[in-house]
């Protein structure tokens, strides 16, 4: 009978200590599991938000592109202000109205900030445009997430949310209503006024004026629009944990051996392929020169693939609108 109590008692006391040594990890277990689920729920909260934010500002895109013509005229030959209202309209001033429309659409009850590093102002919208050189709504949010039940050994998270959208411009109902208004003057003015046109036609293709960059030696190109990607680079300042894959290689002028941490801020511009520290590396600033199609081609400079491409897209439209309009 005694033999039967001590195996009785024993029996207990193991159970006592196996349930002290599982209860606490079940209970870090369930509260990482809440956690998980309350960080998710803050992503796709401010996804959402970012959407809505996008959206808005994505109406005001004719807006900011008159906004931005007008600035760059007003400034021309200014010592550079010019670059510096663009980027007010288009870098720093989009990244604080962004950061205060988020916050502005992120719901009640999903809003526990208090699970990012620093807050809702852990949240960094560094690289963030409202109207950028392809006419995009650019939302980058990038914040640190934290365990709270690890206290100071908690690890940091990194998330970087991008939100693209296309922006209203308005180019295209500018371009029919241009077309339309040729038409219209065609029709009034008559088969005169054609041939005149079709004769400084003429004399315009004769004395085109194209584009080159002081740097043309490199790559013997000759350029269409001044604004082509490939002489005229807008950087985009981001962490650079959120510079995309394409673009992790090191300029080889101001980033050679440089391995950058991931909240340190970089610079890309479109179709460079690389980042760079200094904004105005003489990879991304170039001076620009024009001068005749045929001083162009005498020299051997060929026609940049890009300004060919975004050329016989636009005669293709046009041509599209006139039949349609026939």
């Amino acid at each position: 009978m005694k033999f039967f109590n001590k195996k009785k008692a024993i029996s207990k006391g193991s159970i006592t200590v196996e349930t002290s040594i599982v209860l606490p990890i079940f209970i870090f277990a369930i509260c990482t599991l809440l956690y998980f689920f309350e960080a998710l729920t803050l992503n796709v909260a401010l996804r959402d938000a970012g959407v809505k934010a996008a959206k808005e500002a994505s109406a005001y895109g004719y807006l900011l592109k008159s906004v931005k013509i007008e600035a760059e005229k007003n400034i021309t030959m200014a010592d550079g202000l010019s670059d510096v209202a663009t980027g007010l309209i288009s870098s720093s001033s989009g990244s604080l109205w962004f950061k205060n429309r988020v916050k502005h659409y992120v719901p009640k009850g999903c809003d526990n900030f208090s699970i990012i590093k620093g807050g809702y102002d852990g949240i960094t919208f560094l690289g963030s445009q409202t109207f950028d050189t392809d006419e995009n709504v650019q939302i980058v949010m990038y914040y640190e997430l934290n365990l709270p039940m690890l206290g100071d050994f908690s690890p940091d998270i990194p998330i970087v949310q991008k939100i693209v959208m296309k922006s209203f411009s308005g180019s295209e109902i500018e371009r029919v209503e241009r077309i339309s208004k040729s038409d219209d003057k065609e029709d009034e003015d008559g088969t005169e006024e054609e041939e005149k046109e079709e004769e400084e036609e003429e004399e315009e293709e004769e004395e085109k004026i194209v584009f080159v960059s002081v740097l043309a030696g490199k790559n013997y190109c000759y350029h269409y629009y001044d604004d082509c990607i490939h002489i005229v680079r807008n950087p985009v300042a981001m962490p650079y944990s959120a510079v995309p894959k394409s673009y992790r290689k090191g300029c080889k002028h101001c980033a050679k051996g440089v391995k950058p941490e991931p909240t340190d801020l970089v610079y890309y511009t479109k179709g460079g392929g690389k980042f760079h520290m200094d904004a105005n590396c003489s990879e991304i600033t170039r001076s620009i020169e024009s001068m005749n199609l045929e001083e162009a081609e005498n020299k051997g400079y060929r026609l940049c693939t890009t300004c060919k491409l975004r050329h016989d897209g636009e005669e293709a439209l046009e041509g599209g609108l006139d039949l349609g309009k026939e």
